[in-house]
């Protein structure tokens, strides 16, 4: 976990890639949910539904790698204008 006081809330960024089990989640922080912490979390998808849909102010980072694996694309979900301004 890497985490980023920008002033008028934190990031906390988790970085999921090497995640081998759904277990290693429960003692990284993932749940700890406060209103003045957005939560950046890439490679979701290594985590189920259930776990993903308890995680706050939550913003997705997929990545996908072009057909020769020297390129890689991300794809960014998450968070309204509106929710962010609650956050601040």
């Amino acid at each position: 976990v890497n985490e980023y006081d920008v002033g008028v809330f934190i990031i906390q960024h988790y970085d999921l890639y090497r995640l081998t089990n759904i277990n290693e989640t429960k003692n990284i922080g993932l749940l700890e949910n406060q209103k003045e912490i957005v939560t950046l979390v890439e490679w979701p998808e290594k985590i189920n539904n259930k776990i993903n849909n308890k995680i706050n102010n939550k913003i997705d980072l997929f990545f996908e790698y072009g057909p020769d694996m020297n390129k890689r694309f991300l794809s960014i979900k998450g968070l309204s204008n509106e929710k962010l301004n609650e956050i601040r």
